[in-house]
């Protein structure tokens, strides 16, 4: 989470002007900015469509804004509000790890979303 917040997150397109890496994501191909990383690419929408059922259960809807900012701690609600952004957190550490995991192997995008399904 912290790394999204303050962009200290080295993407493609980043590390492209400095390394042999390529500005592509290694997921999908598309150009890797930090918005296509936690927002925009092919593999998040079942992780996406799975938080919005989870956070249905909390009368809450899932949303960008949400999931970068996660919800201010409110009295009433503190033991949900608390839950709900430990889940985000999860889901964030999740989308780094798996990609710097790619990365690690050599990133080549041989995920079926590149292929369009």
């Amino acid at each position: 989470s912290w790394r999204l917040l303050h962009g200290a997150v080295s993407t493609g397109v980043y590390l492209a002007r400095f390394t042999p890496i390529p500005a592509t994501c290694p997921f999908c191909g598309v150009r890797e900015t930090l918005a296509h990383i936690y927002l925009e690419c092919a593999r998040l929408q079942p992780l996406f469509r799975l938080l919005l059922d989870i956070l249905l259960k909390f009368w809450l809807h899932f949303s960008p804004h949400l999931f970068i900012y996660a919800l201010l701690i409110h009295g009433p609600t503190k033991s949900r509000d608390l839950l709900v952004n430990l889940l985000l957190a999860l889901a964030k550490l999740a989308i780094y790890k798996t990609r710097v995991r790619r990365l690690a192997d050599g990133g080549s995008c041989d995920w079926p979303a590149s292929t369009g399904s």
